[in-house]
C-alpha cells in the first residue's frame, strides 16, 4: 500500500508538471532586483517571438526571443540608472557642505556613468559588477536603486519600453497590436463585415416575406391538372 501511495503522488506530481508551462527563462537571464524582473516578466507576456510567432518570448527557447528578453531587462537597468543620477543630483544639492556625503554620491554617480556607457545587452552584469566595486558605498547604491524603484511611474516607464522594442522590430512583436492608425482598419475589419453580412441576411428574408408565397392556378390551369389527375 506504500508503494502504491508513492506511485499515485508521483504521477500525481507528473501530472501538474506536464500541465504547467514551462518557462524559456534561464536562472542567469534573472535581474537581481525583484522589482524590475517582475516589470520585466510582465512586458514578455505581451511581447511574441519572432521564430515561433505563436509564442510569447518568455516561453520561447529561440535565441531571438532570449535577445528579446535581454533587451527588455537592459533598457529597465538603464531607466532605472537613469533615475538614480537624477536622485543623486537632488542629494548633491542638499548636502551642502558634508564633504563625505557628497564624495559617497559622487562615487555612485561616476560607477553609474561607466555602467550607462556600456553597450553590452548584459547591463545587469556589468552594474553587479560596479556595486562589488563601490565598497563602503554600495550601501548607498542600492539604497537609491530602492528609491528609484519607488518613485518610477511604472506604467509609463514600461510603455517606454515596449515603444523602444517596436521601433526597431515593429508593431508584429506584440501579441496585442495596438488599436491605432492602419491597425484600427484591422481590428474594425472583422465587426463591421459581420454586420454587413448579418444585414444582407436580413434584407434578403424581409424581401422573401414581402413577395409572398406563389401565385394560385387560373380556371385553364386548374381544369388541365384536373384532366391529367383523371386520366
Amino acid at each position: 500500500m506504500k508503494r502504491a501511495g508513492q506511485i499515485l503522488w508521483l504521477a500525481l506530481i507528473l501530472a501538474l508538471s506536464l500541465g504547467t508551462p514551462l518557462r524559456a527563462v534561464q536562472p542567469d537571464e534573472i535581474l537581481d532586483d525583484p522589482v524590475l524582473e517582475a516589470r520585466a516578466r510582465e512586458l514578455s507576456k505581451g511581447l511574441r517571438c519572432l521564430v515561433c510567432r505563436n509564442q510569447s518570448i518568455d516561453d520561447s527557447n529561440a535565441d531571438l526571443a532570449k535577445d528579446l528578453r535581454l533587451l527588455v531587462r537592459e533598457r529597465l537597468v538603464r531607466q532605472q540608472l537613469a533615475t538614480m543620477q537624477g536622485l543623486i543630483r537632488q542629494r548633491q544639492a542638499k548636502a551642502g557642505g558634508d564633504a563625505k556625503a557628497t564624495a559617497g554620491l559622487q562615487a555612485v554617480s561616476q560607477a553609474i556613468k561607466a555602467v550607462e556607457a556600456s553597450t553590452d545587452q548584459r547591463l545587469d552584469l556589468e552594474w553587479r559588477t560596479a556595486l562589488d566595486g563601490l565598497g563602503e558605498n554600495r550601501a548607498l547604491a542600492e539604497e537609491l536603486a530602492q528609491q528609484a524603484n519607488d518613485q518610477t511611474d511604472a506604467g509609463a516607464a514600461d510603455a517606454e519600453v515596449i515603444a523602444f522594442i517596436v521601433d526597431r522590430y515593429g508593431e508584429y512583436v506584440l501579441l496585442k497590436p495596438t488599436a491605432t492608425g492602419a491597425n484600427l482598419i484591422l481590428w474594425i475589419a472583422g465587426p463591421v463585415m459581420l454586420l454587413l453580412a448579418l444585414g444582407g441576411a436580413f434584407f434578403y428574408l424581409r424581401r422573401r416575406q414581402d413577395a409572398g408565397g406563389p401565385e394560385p392556378l387560373s380556371d385553364g390551369e386548374r381544369a388541365e391538372l384536373d384532366e391529367i389527375l383523371e386520366s
